[in-house]
C-alpha cells in the first residue's frame, strides 16, 4: 500500500499527470505508456521494494504540446522514407514529362492549328524565339503580298472594304513584330479584333498572332477573350512565341495536352505516371511498417494511433508534393537555359470554357489545380492504405488492391458497373485535361465538385480506420 512517505516520479511522455497531495515524487518506473486522452493501466515498482501497484490515469496533453508531438512524428516518418525510392521515383517522372515536352521543343508546329484543325505551314527549324519570329515575318509577308495583288477581277477578292483594314493591320504588325515589341503588337491585335468581330474575315497571320494555348476551336468571341486576357495578364507576350518557346507554356502538354490538336479522350501518360507513383509510395511507406510489425509500437507513442497514421499520410504528401514540385521547377529551369527560350509569364493566359463562355486561367492557376489534383489522390490512397493495413501485411500485395481501385478500366472492372457508380468513383477522375478544361464528360461540372469526390472517399476511409482502431 502506498503511502505519503514514499517517493517516486511517474514519467508520462508527452501527457501531464495531477501531482497527488503531500507525495514527494522522485523516482518510479513506468512500464506502459498511455496515449492522450486514454485511461491507462500504469504498472508502478516502488522504489526500494518489490511491490507492484497498479493505478489507472487519464492522461490529458494541451494543443501545443499535441502540435509537437504530431510534427515530431512526421519528422520520424520522414527518416524513415527510403531515400533511394525517392529518387528513383523522382528520375522517372522526369522521364516521362521530359517526352512530351521535347516533342514540343523539336516540334514547334505540333498543336498549333487554327479553326476547322486545319495545322498551319511553318519553315521554323525550332522551337526558339529566333526561328519563331522568322516564320511568322514569312507568313505576314505572304498575306502582305496577297493584299497587294489583289484585284476586283481576282477570283479571291470578294470585298475591297474588308481588305484594305486587313492590309493596314498587316503592314503594322509586320513592322511591330520586327521590332520585338510585343505589347504594341498585342495592342494592335486585340483593337483590330473588337472592332471586327467577323471570324471569317480574320487571316491566318491575325489568327497565329491573337490564339493561346487552348483546346477548343476558334471563333472571333474566343480570340477576342483571349487578346483581351493577354493585354491585362501577359501584354509583353505574344502567344504565337510564347506558347512555343517559354518554358512555363511548354510545361503545359503534361497538365492540359496539346491543345485543339489533342482530343483528350485519354489520360495523359504523365498522369498514369504520376498515379502509378503515388500508388508505390503510398504503399511502400504503409507495407513497410506493416511488415516489420512497427505498428506495434504505435501502442507504446505518446499519441492516439489515428494521428500516427495521419502524420504519415502528411509526410507522404509533402515528399510527393515536393517531388512533383521540383520535377517541373528542373524542366523549366533547363528549358529556359536553351538558346532562344526563357522562363516564361506566369499568368499566360489558358483559355478554358464556362458556362457557354470563356475563361481565361493563368499557368500558375493551372499548376496549382494540377498539384491539388495530385495532393487529393495522394490523401485518398494514403486514406484508403491506412485502413488496409488492417488485413494486408505486405507491400506487393498493397500496391495491386491501390492499383485495382486506381485504374480498376486496366482489368475491365468499370464494365460491370453503372455509368453513375463510376462518375461516382475516384478512378472516373483520371482525365485531367478535361477536369481542367472543363470539356468532355467534365463540360458541366466545377473543379470544386471534383475534388469533393476525393474529400468525401478519404473521410470514409478515416471514418472506418478509426473504428476499427477503436474496437482493437
Amino acid at each position: 500500500m502506498i503511502t505519503q512517505n514514499d517517493s517516486f516520479i511517474l514519467i508520462i511522455l508527452g501527457g501531464e499527470c495531477k501531482e497527488f497531495p503531500g507525495w514527494q515524487m522522485s523516482r518510479t518506473y513506468c512500464l506502459r505508456a498511455g496515449k492522450d486522452g486514454e485511461e491507462s493501466a500504469l504498472i508502478l515498482l516502488l522504489p526500494n521494494t518489490h511491490t507492484e501497484f497498479i493505478m489507472k490515469i487519464t492522461f490529458k496533453s494541451t494543443l501545443s504540446q499535441v502540435t509537437v508531438m504530431f510534427i515530431n512524428q512526421v519528422l520520424f516518418e520522414l527518416k524513415r522514407i527510403s531515400k533511394p525510392l525517392v529518387a528513383m521515383l523522382f528520375v522517372l517522372l522526369l522521364a516521362t514529362m521530359a517526352v512530351p515536352i521535347w516533342h514540343e521543343l523539336t516540334q514547334p508546329t505540333y498543336g498549333r492549328s487554327y479553326g476547322g484543325g486545319i495545322l498551319l505551314p511553318t519553315t521554323a527549324k525550332s522551337s526558339s524565339k529566333s526561328e519563331l519570329t522568322k516564320d511568322l515575318l514569312l507568313g505576314m509577308q505572304y498575306e502582305q503580298k496577297r493584299y497587294l495583288t489583289r484585284t476586283p477581277t481576282s477570283e479571291h477578292f470578294s470585298d475591297l472594304t474588308k481588305a484594305k483594314p486587313l492590309l493596314h493591320y498587316n503592314i503594322t504588325a509586320i513592322k511591330l513584330l520586327k521590332q520585338k515589341n510585343y505589347q504594341q503588337l498585342n495592342q494592335l491585335s486585340t483593337d483590330f479584333i473588337t472592332n471586327h468581330p467577323v471570324y471569317s474575315a480574320y487571316t491566318p497571320d491575325i489568327i497565329t498572332l491573337g490564339s493561346c494555348m487552348t483546346s477548343m476551336s476558334l471563333s472571333g468571341e474566343l480570340l477576342e477573350a483571349q487578346q483581351i486576357a493577354i493585354m491585362q495578364n501577359a501584354p509583353s507576350r505574344l502567344a504565337a512565341i510564347s506558347v512555343y518557346s517559354d518554358a512555363t507554356n511548354l510545361l503545359m502538354p503534361t497538365i492540359i495536352g496539346w491543345g485543339l490538336m489533342d482530343s483528350h479522350k485519354k489520360p495523359l501518360p504523365t498522369t498514369m505516371m504520376l498515379l502509378a507513383i503515388i500508388i508505390i509510395f503510398v504503399a511502400q511507406a504503409f507495407g513497410t511498417h506493416r511488415k516489420n510489425d512497427s505498428n506495434a509500437l504505435m501502442s507504446m507513442a505518446p499519441i492516439s494511433d489515428t494521428k500516427i497514421l495521419l502524420a504519415r499520410v502528411v509526410t507522404l504528401l509533402l515528399v510527393l508534393d515536393c517531388i512533383i514540385i521540383f520535377a517541373y521547377l528542373i524542366i523549366a529551369i533547363c528549358i529556359s537555359l536553351i538558346p532562344g527560350h526563357d522562363f516564361g509569364s506566369l499568368f499566360f493566359p489558358i483559355m478554358t470554357s464556362k458556362n457557354g463562355g470563356f475563361l481565361a486561367s493563368s499557368v500558375i492557376s493551372m499548376f496549382w489545380h494540377m498539384l491539388t489534383y495530385y495532393s487529393m489522390w495522394i490523401i485518398m490512397l494514403g486514406s484508403c492504405a491506412a485502413l488496409l493495413i488492417h488485413a494486408v501485411k505486405d507491400t506487393i500485395s498493397l500496391v495491386f488492391l491501390l492499383g485495382l481501385g486506381t485504374f480498376p478500366q486496366l482489368v475491365g472492372l468499370t464494365s460491370l458497373l453503372p455509368i453513375t457508380i463510376i462518375n461516382f468513383l475516384p478512378a472516373g477522375y483520371l482525365n485531367l485535361p478535361q477536369i481542367l478544361l472543363h470539356t468532355g464528360e467534365f463540360k458541366s461540372m466545377s473543379y470544386l465538385s471534383v475534388i469533393s469526390v476525393f474529400g468525401f472517399w478519404s473521410v470514409c476511409f478515416w471514418v472506418v480506420n478509426t473504428f476499427i482502431s477503436a474496437r482493437k
